[in-house]
């Protein structure tokens, strides 16, 4: 009979090429790892990896073995994700998920924070990266949901669910220049350094470089991909943010930040939750997509909300300074 550790241990070996690095990874000694593969090879009858000059290389047979081994241990990741919270009374015992970092705290956080106020057993792994990563990371079944930018994603091997889309601002400090510059074009908003994500979606960027009249690419001053840390290089510098309303709320009601009114449509998110289509989906998976559902349409409604209280021009918030300011003499 195949041990599925000796499956694991075959698929280190062909990934590091070197028995002593591969040994290494799965923290086992270098002769116990030579004794696993060999008695893999003994139970299927053929040499599955061979010496050369560059390292230890998979045979034919070693290939095909490979393939089958990776789907194999996902498969068997599948079932004991599944079953694994039978006990609780939740079918699954916790998700694996990624999320971009906007959805990650407006829509990921409070879902997650819901489920387990009701199952407090249930148990998360929650990883924050660009949307390309994300979808790598789902691919590799590494994950079970990514929570990301949507508009770059193809494949018929994912299965979407479209999110609402929130309306961004351009966001500086209390105090910035460009609250006293009048109405600013988005061009004159881009003159000033800002701070993005890592990955900023094609969509987005199409629009950004010619708003901003730039003959090449965008090139921000800061790449980040943790908002809180965004949030305090803005509040900190002359740095230009850009979020949406509710992840900013406390900001913007304390008057650590304004919010500009850039008019430009198209600042807005474009999320959706993927899966795989081939992966069963458990009793917590189909929650969490309800919750995340729930989570969603209530940050739309509170952005809207905020939208219509916050979204002030710099002239505006100049001239209720000086308005202020004549009062106070």
């Amino acid at each position: 009979m195949i041990e599925l550790r000796h499956l694991t241990h075959a698929l280190a070996l062909a990934e590091y090429r070197n028995f002593a690095r591969a040994a290494k990874a799965l923290h086992m000694s270098q002769p116990a790892l030579t004794r696993n593969i060999q008695a893999l090879e003994e139970r299927m009858g053929l040499p599955l990896f061979e010496r050369t000059r560059s390292g230890v290389e998979p045979t034919d047979a070693g290939q095909l073995l490979l393939k089958r081994a990776e789907a194999i241990l996902s498969q068997t990741d599948d079932l004991m994700r599944e079953i694994g919270g039978l006990g609780t009374g939740v079918q699954g015992g916790g998700l694996w998920v990624t999320a971009g970092p906007y959805p990650a705290g407006m829509i990921v956080g409070p879902a997650v924070a819901s489920m387990l106020r009701k199952w407090p057993e249930l148990h998360f792994n929650i990883v924050v990266d660009n949307w390309v990563d994300a979808i790598r990371k789902l691919r590799d079944r590494r994950v079970d949901f990514a929570i990301c930018e949507a508009s770059e994603v193809k494949g018929g091997d994912l299965e979407s669910l479209p999110l609402a889309r929130h309306q961004g601002s351009p966001v500086v400090r209390r105090g910035h220049p460009l609250l006293d510059a009048g109405e600013p074009t988005l061009k004159k908003i881009l003159e000033w350094p800002v701070v993005f994500t890592a990955r900023l979606p094609p969509r987005v960027l199409s629009k950004m470089v010619p708003a901003a009249r730039l003959k090449s690419g965008f090139d921000p001053a800061v790449h980040c991909e943790d908002n809180g840390l965004v949030k305090a290089l803005v509040q900190g510098s002359d740095l230009v943010g850009f979020f949406t309303y509710a992840m900013v709320e406390d900001e913007l009601s304390s008057g650590r930040m304004v919010a500009l009114q850039a008019d430009e449509p198209w600042l807005t998110t474009g999320f959706a939750l993927f899966h795989l289509k081939d992966r069963a989906l458990s009793q917590v998976a189909v929650e969490f997509i309800c919750e995340i559902q729930r989570a969603d349409e209530q940050v739309a409604v509170k952005n809207q909300a905020l939208e219509r209280t916050f979204a002030r021009r710099p002239s505006q918030t100049a001239k209720g300074r000086k308005i202020a300011t004549s009062k106070t003499k």
